[in-house]
């Protein structure tokens, strides 16, 4: 059967599809894109992550991932723990571990200790966390740090951590407990901390996954459609998407958070080469060699940027408003040239960055 010839009309309508993806401002679909994130993980050959946690924006979802790998964050916990607990029991607490951790782990068991302990390590870690990721920020990342950004980021951190670290304190209390030693119950509460979000998937969901779809089109399909897709697609809508918005947009995650913004993957602003494979699969009939990167298609399409670890998944919502010039730069005059549900704001004159933040 001969194959049938390359078609200007299918790259035009699959550039205007992946340019509405890659600039949209409309609200994430959740339900869709934490399918997604299951359908990628699956195909990456890992378990679906335990959570999806939403973040308000990029800037948000790499400032979560920060605080909540960051050292200071769990010995945060931890100190908060051990002063709140002896609180809990009272000014009569005695100084013998055992007697202190015993009194501890009964009143640790009922659901209204649990809520005073979790409220206050919360209030005290967040002050202080705050203090700390303040003092790690040039000044103009600083000017994102408004209150609305930190609300949301809290929110985001705490939805990602809370059950673990409740459950952290009870296996922590019964095994102080039980070697009669503080040190054991620090030692597991970090540990554990660590363990419920695990290490960074980005390579395997992302990359991995690309190199494998790519490997299957260049046996499945012929020099001349790889070259035509590659010039229709990927290279004509890397400068509008890629280069125009998402770059700008990682440029100033990075002066905050280099590693968050190393390990995420960038959901709709992925639109100029996902649509490359798209191509592959919607016109050149290449389904099966390309449904391990659907979920990374899907995901595209319902959702802006993720940043994917073992146990946890954070997904961050799409632009709430998008300001450009006419060649498709961030521009706006009189205001932000770009916006998130958050408050983070972008302000850019013919692409160049000027500041981000949200005026008080």
């Amino acid at each position: 059967m001969a194959r049938k010839a390359v078609s200007t009309l299918d790259f035009s309508r699959l550039r205007q599809a992946w340019v509405r993806i890659g600039l949209t401002t409309q609200p994430a679909e959740r339900d869709a894109a934490e399918a997604a994130v299951r359908k990628a993980y699956q195909a990456a050959g890992l378990a679906v992550p335990e959570k999806v946690v939403w973040c308000e924006s990029p800037f948000s979802q790499a400032l979560v991932r920060a605080i909540v790998l960051d050292p200071h964050f769990a010995d945060g916990v931890v100190s908060s723990m051990w002063v709140n607990v002896k609180k809990t029991n009272g000014p009569g607490i005695r100084d013998d571990i055992k007697d202190a951790f015993c009194s501890s782990m009964r009143l640790f068991d009922t659901g209204a200790v649990k809520q005073r302990l979790i409220n206050a390590i919360k209030n005290d870690v967040t002050a202080g966390m705050y203090e700390h990721m303040l003092g790690t920020m040039n000044e103009s990342v600083r000017f994102s740090a408004t209150d609305s950004v930190w609300q949301s980021i809290w929110h985001s951190v705490w939805e990602s951590t809370e059950d673990c670290i409740l459950t952290a304190i009870g296996d922590g209390i019964r095994a102080a407990v039980k070697a009669q030693d503080k040190q054991v119950l620090e030692d597991t509460i970090r540990s554990r901390l660590t363990a419920c979000i695990g290490d960074s998937v980005k390579t395997t969901v992302w990359d991995g996954v690309m190199e494998n779809a790519w490997a299957n089109i260049r046996s499945g399909a012929d020099s001349k459609a790889r070259v035509s897709a590659w010039k229709n697609l990927w290279e004509v809508l890397q400068k509008p998407i890629w280069e125009n918005i998402a770059s700008p947009i990682g440029e100033h995650v990075k002066t905050c958070a280099s590693g968050s913004a190393q390990a995420s993957g960038y959901g709709q602003h992925d639109a100029y080469w996902l649509s490359f494979y798209a191509y592959f699969r919607e016109v050149e009939g290449l389904e099966e060699e390309t449904e391990q990167i659907t979920g990374l298609l899907d995901l595209a399409k319902t959702a802006g940027w993720f940043t994917p670890h073992a146990r946890v998944c954070w997904v961050s919502e799409r632009p709430r408003t998008l300001s450009l010039n006419d060649k498709g730069k961030l521009h706006s005059s009189d205001g932000p040239a770009l916006t998130y549900p958050d408050g983070w704001q972008v302000y850019a004159t013919d692409g160049a960055l000027r500041f981000s933040s949200v005026p008080q």
